[in-house]
C-alpha cells in the first residue's frame, strides 16, 4: 500500500483511501434516490474529472436518468489557465430536473458558470453534488446540495482528478505535500 507518491520530483500523500470514498458515495447515493424518487433527472457529469465519482453514484441509484456530459478545463498542471467549457446539445433540459456530478468544486468559477448556462435553458430544478469541495476557496453562491469531502487547498490526485491527465485510475485520492 502506497501511502505516498512521488511524481516529477512533487510528493503527493494519500488523503482519502478508496474505503472511505466507497462508503461516502454509498450515502451520498442512498440520499440522492430519496430526493429523485418518482423523478427522471438529466444527469450531467462535468468531464474529465467527474467519470470515476460519477459512474460510482449511478450504480446503485434507484430513479431513472438519462445522461449528458460537458467538458471543462482549467488547469495546465497544477497551475489554474483560462476556463473552457463544451456545452452538450443533444439533451432537452426544459422543465426537467437537472443533476450536475463534479469532481471538485474548488473557486466555484467552474460550477457557477455552467449552472448558470444550465439555468439559461430553464430546467425545473438544478442540483449540484461534488466528490470534493475547497470549502475555504470556494466563492460561488451556487448551493451544493451533495458533498463527499470538504478538503484543504491543496492540489489533489486520483479517483477521475490527474495531473496532466494522468494519475485518474488511482483508488484513492492523494494531495500534494507540503
Amino acid at each position: 500500500m502506497n501511502d505516498k507518491l512521488i511524481i516529477d520530483n512533487i510528493v503527493f500523500e494519500k488523503y482519502i483511501d478508496q474505503n472511505s470514498i466507497q462508503e461516502r458515495v454509498q450515502e451520498l447515493t442512498a440520499s440522492l434516490n430519496k430526493y429523485y424518487k418518482g423523478k427522471q433527472p438529466v444527469v450531467i457529469g462535468i468531464l474529465n474529472g467527474c467519470i470515476y465519482f460519477m459512474m460510482d453514484l449511478l450504480k446503485e441509484t434507484t430513479f431513472d436518468y438519462s445522461i449528458e456530459f460537458i467538458r471543462a478545463k482549467s488547469y495546465i498542471g497544477m497551475k489554474s489557465s483560462k476556463l473552457s467549457v463544451d456545452l452538450f446539445s443533444s439533451e432537452n433540459i426544459e422543465g426537467r430536473d437537472v443533476l450536475i456530478i463534479e469532481d471538485i468544486v474548488d473557486t466555484g468559477k467552474t460550477i457557477t458558470r455552467i449552472h448558470n448556462k444550465i439555468n439559461d435553458l430553464s430546467p425545473k430544478d438544478i442540483q449540484v453534488a461534488t466528490l470534493l469541495h475547497k470549502v475555504d476557496v470556494n466563492k460561488s453562491s451556487i448551493k451544493i446540495s451533495w458533498i463527499g469531502f470538504d478538503i484543504d487547498d491543496k492540489f489533489v490526485i486520483g479517483y477521475g482528478l490527474d495531473y496532466n491527465s494522468l494519475f485518474r485510475n488511482l483508488k484513492d485520492i492523494y494531495i500534494k505535500d507540503e
